[in-house]
């Protein structure tokens, strides 16, 4: 081995580590510019989408509140037609039962 055409070895290996590192480095480094294109793409489309479940959900509340209000005097009058159905219902089971035990006769004139 002739020592004069290569003086130092491990110093041509060490320089071809060192390129082989480098385009590993360059190919990292474009690889993390594509993915912080993508997360930027990505994210704006999140934040689009939220908000537009925002005023969908806005939207919402306030047909939610105007049926509340619609819905409101009728839960009133149901209220007293079911007070009216129960008194009546329970006058004609109360007739029924005088009829049974003959607390009343029903006679034809």
């Amino acid at each position: 081995m002739p020592a004069e055409t290569t003086p130092h070895p491990s110093l041509s290996i060490v320089l071809e580590r060192v390129l082989e590192v480098k385009v590993i480095v360059d190919d990292t480094a474009k690889q993390l510019q594509a993915l912080r294109e993508l997360y930027l793409v990505a994210h704006q489309q999140i934040v689009d989408q939220v908000g537009q479940h925002e005023k969908t959900l806005g939207e919402h509340h306030t047909a939610i509140k105007d049926l509340q209000k619609a819905v409101g005097p009728l839960v009133a009058a149901y209220r007293i037609l079911v007070f009216i159905s129960g008194a009546v219902g329970l006058s004609v089971i109360a007739l029924i039962w005088a009829i049974i035990t003959h607390e009343v006769i029903i006679t034809t004139i």
